[in-house]
């Protein structure tokens, strides 16, 4: 599929939910690095999206914890930059260990659920991870808020050229993760999947396994 030189994703909002082991990490640990590229093949960035010169654009993946943040998904988002061969062509500043910083005010951030996490950036894109995981007290659910703020700063910012993914189990018929589901079905900007492990690893990986156990007998 060729890149769409106007916009980075075809939706807005996206949301993939399922068991342990279906690739949700894996997905969120592409997604990042992918826009970070789209945003650093821009001549001027911050001209291009009407931002004032020298404006930081901040990919935000937001967890249950800052530690949890920075040792999961982000772990494997510095890995995918490691292992690119385009980025080696686009190196992060090695000075920076917490976040990733590349030319041009381009970060990919790991923070988690507090406020104060999201001030001061224009956020174009956002991971928020282990959705049904995050404190829930009787005045504030953490993730809602999270989401809320993610969301409205990339709409603010940057109209309908932002990305906001949701990843996690839902652990809930209730919970965040299980609204969001619905909220996301139902809206045709959005884009929302559920997958058991068979159907992540698709058909064709069990019949290639069952081929394999014929060949030992």
């Amino acid at each position: 599929k060729k890149v769409n030189p106007h916009n980075p994703t075809d939706y807005t909002l996206a949301m993939m939910t399922g068991g342990i082991g279906i690739g949700k990490t894996t997905v969120a640990s592409i997604v990042l690095p992918y826009l970070a590229h789209w945003v650093l093949c821009l001549k001027d960035p911050q001209d291009y999206f009407g931002l004032l010169p020298g404006s930081r654009i901040a990919f935000m993946q937001m967890s249950t914890s800052e530690q949890q943040a920075r040792e999961v998904v982000f772990g494997d988002i510095d890995a995918r930059i490691k292992h690119s061969v385009w980025f080696r062509q686009h190196p992060r500043d090695p000075t920076y260990k917490r976040e990733v910083r590349f030319e041009k005010d381009i970060w990919i951030i790991p923070g988690d659920s507090a406020e104060t996490t999201f001030e001061g950036y224009n956020i174009l894109g956002g991971i928020l991870d282990e959705a049904d995981s995050h404190k829930v007290t009787e005045k504030k659910d953490y993730a809602e808020q999270g989401y809320t703020t993610i969301s409205s700063r990339i709409s603010s910012r940057f109209g309908e050229k932002g990305f906001l993914l949701i990843i996690g189990q839902m652990k809930s018929s209730t919970g965040f993760a299980a609204r969001m589901y619905r909220r996301f079905k139902a809206d045709p900007d959005a884009y929302a999947v559920r997958l058991s492990l068979w159907e992540s690893m698709g058909e064709q990986y069990y019949r290639q396994r069952d081929k394999d156990r014929e060949y030992k007998f």
